[in-house]
């Protein structure tokens, strides 16, 4: 009866704190890179108008992307990492002040350890992408909605996560047929309150403890 007892508090309480974490929580930075390039010739993007086509990607074999997760209580700097984004297809595009700009489909961006193929560090799911020169208020980014941070690097659940890709060293092709860019990135989430994520830990001690009992 008092096992019973105890794991009951412990769910109630992590409920309950999952409740107070998300009321109370603040956006903060997930994980963050600067332009690993800076050179037109060594593009991460390259976006293709005429065929509906977005390819990204940094390979294993490049060097200088330093991805850095900056979550509370997660902190880490992978060097040399690299990723990869399944290719786009591009839906829509608007043509507006003499800019460019479109929405793509869903679609999945994986970061790897320098070395590794499997066990990715980050992954990003979104439902459609935003890609553009000039767009919204911002110069030449792709960013998405519906987005979906997890990956081996992040020790906990988000919730509100957004990311955006920054273009730089921006190189038209084919007379405006699209274009290649280098890039930064960002990302950011709603985590729990640091008191928060502790005393979900401890809920989480409290059933473990019971299940090995």
């Amino acid at each position: 009866m008092k096992r019973r007892r105890l794991v009951l508090f412990a769910i109630v309480l992590s409920t309950i704190l999952v409740f107070i974490g998300n009321v109370n929580a603040g956006s903060v930075t997930v994980a963050t890179f600067s332009d690993p390039s800076g050179e037109a010739s060594s593009p991460l993007f390259k976006v293709d108008w005429a065929n509906s086509l977005i390819n990204g990607g940094w390979a294993d074999s490049q060097n200088n992307l330093d991805l850095q997760i900056v979550l509370p209580g997660a902190n880490a700097v992978f060097a040399d990492a690299w990723f990869i984004m399944d290719p786009l297809v591009i839906t829509s595009t608007i043509n507006f002040g003499g800019q460019k700009w479109g929405t793509t489909d869903s679609g999945q961006i994986r970061f790897y350890a320098d070395g590794t193929s499997t066990n990715p560090v980050l992954i990003i799911d979104f439902l459609a992408g935003f890609i553009g020169r000039q767009f919204l208020a911002a110069e030449e980014q792709f960013a998405a909605n519906t987005v979906v941070i997890t990956g081996s690097a992040i020790p906990y659940a988000l919730s509100y996560e957004q990311f955006s890709f920054s273009f730089a060293n921006v190189t038209n092709f084919n007379v405006g047929d699209g274009f290649t860019s280098t890039a930064s990135f960002t990302s950011s989430a709603v985590v729990p309150e640091p008191a928060t994520l502790c005393l979900l830990g401890l809920g989480s001690l409290l059933i473990i403890r019971k299940k090995h009992k």
